[in-house]
């Protein structure tokens, strides 16, 4: 005689919900559009302010074309990224250099952080460098791809 140990009727089939497992992940391609803000100035003479006889000023910029401006004086948000990345990137191959001497230093296999008892205060040392080592670069690495394809669509510039 089968005991169900007093769950409902239908528990012990297979198509039961607990007893179904999550769909497998897939990756979907999708169009990521952020928008970013930023106040600043630009320095102009195609634009100067004017006083009438009433006392009023007003601003005179018909001949102001404010993103022209920017573009002359500022370099676009995807080059300053694209920049940033070259020095990331810079910086990431330092880093595995600086984890590949210290894997040398203590004669460890690459991206291995060997064990050690906890009294052992040399060993602890150099695990702690070997992991700082390693998360620095996980850290720059993640840096590097949060940069990375991003492109240049349009630019506006209000004032």
């Amino acid at each position: 005689m089968y005991d169900n140990f007093n769950y409902p009727a239908g528990a012990d089939t297979p198509d039961a919900p607990w007893n179904q497992c999550d769909p497998p992940e897939i990756d979907i391609d999708v169009t990521v559009r952020e928008t970013l803000v930023k106040d600043t100035s630009v320095v102009t003479n195609n634009a100067w302010y004017v006083t009438d006889e009433e006392g009023y000023t007003s601003l005179e910029d018909s001949n102001f074309y404010p993103t022209d401006e920017y573009k002359k004086q500022n370099e676009l948000l995807s080059v300053v990224i694209a920049k940033a990345k070259e020095e990331i990137t810079k910086i990431r191959i330092d880093a595995e250099c600086y984890q590949r001497k210290l894997e040398a230093h203590y004669g460890v296999r690459h991206g291995c952080i060997p064990g050690c008892n906890a009294d052992d205060t040399e060993k602890m040392k150099m695990r702690n460098l070997l992991c700082e080592a390693m998360g620095r670069i996980r850290h720059l690495k993640a840096l590097e791809e949060g940069l990375d394809g991003w492109e240049h669509e349009e630019i506006e510039v209000e004032h």
